[in-house]
């Protein structure tokens, strides 16, 4: 990678790697266990928008849905694959009164900006959620509102 044009490497140490695409766009990150087994890679944007629909074209509808880190009128939301591995990052509008009741709309045109693949299971997905905020993490019920 760090011969490839366009790739800067900003972490490189013996529990992973980060890189990015020059200075705007996110690249990704590979994690390491303490035995060196890749434990998870996630994979940012580059400079065209992947949109929920094309990933549920090819996956189906995720899991769950965990909306976090809400502030400023926006949410980060991670739709989990619970038995493929696979977890989806939105920013998303909260349109809820407060942070601590959001209230967000997930629609086919929702843009992801990271995916996640990790083992499978909800033990291996817990690190990657916001429960530990006491944020919900509410079943898909389909494209719309949540809650």
């Amino acid at each position: 990678m760090e011969n490839t044009p366009g790739i800067v490497i900003t972490y490189n140490k013996k529990n992973g790697l980060s890189w990015n695409f020059g200075t705007k766009t996110e690249g990704g990150n590979v994690v390491l266990s303490e035995d060196g087994i890749v434990s998870g890679v996630w994979l940012g944007s580059t400079n065209k928008n992947l949109y929920l629909k094309e990933v549920v074209a090819a996956y189906s509808f995720p899991k769950y849905v965990n909306p976090f880190d809400c502030r400023d009128g926006m949410c980060d939301t991670v739709l989990v694959y619970l038995d493929l591995g696979v977890l989806l990052t939105v920013f998303v509008e909260n349109k809820g009164v407060n942070n601590d009741t959001p209230r967000l709309e997930i629609l086919p045109e929702t843009i992801v900006y990271r995916v996640y693949f990790i083992e499978p299971g909800m033990e291996n997905s817990q690190n990657y959620l916001g429960s530990q905020d006491n944020a919900p993490i509410m079943d898909w019920k389909g494209y719309g509102e949540y809650p």
